[in-house]
């Protein structure tokens, strides 16, 4: 696989991709900048060279043994769970914001309502065409 991205991009384009894909795996690093591709001092853009970027890359391959496997494997597990709490979280939190906004629009069609009350009793021909929503409280007797 790495010869086929050499010859394809070039030696450092694929060192490139595999600190990459280690960083998006999750793969831990002695240091955040291993990741990068360049870096920032005193205003001056430093570009890493393809010897500094394939020696970070074996720092991150060194420091991530098999052994962290199950590690990972479990840090996955933790990952899915806090997702699938936070898709039920935003569910409900979706509902709850339905339900306060149906309450809003109902009261402000109640509002609207009482507003033209007076009008509709004294010209009741203002209600031609017109939808009427009615709100019954049911008593108990």
């Amino acid at each position: 696989m790495n010869q086929i991205l050499s010859v394809l991009a070039g030696p450092k384009d694929a060192v490139v991709t595999q600190l990459r894909f280690h960083k998006i795996a999750g793969s831990k690093a002695p240091q955040s900048y291993y990741f990068q591709t360049e870096t920032r001092a005193g205003g001056k853009r430093t570009v890493f060279s393809l010897e500094d970027l394939t020696s970070h890359l074996r720092e991150i391959i060194e420091l991530n043994q098999l052994s962290d496997i199950t590690s990972s494997i479990s840090e996955t597990e933790s990952n899915i769970k806090r997702r699938e709490n936070w898709e039920l979280r935003l569910i409900e939190e979706k509902r709850k914001i339905n339900q306060k906004l149906v309450k809003a629009r109902s009261k402000k069609d109640a509002q609207l309502s009482q507003c033209f009350l007076n009008t509709y009793v004294e010209n009741p021909m203002q209600l031609v065409r017109r939808q009427v929503k009615h709100n019954v409280c049911k008593r108990n007797s």
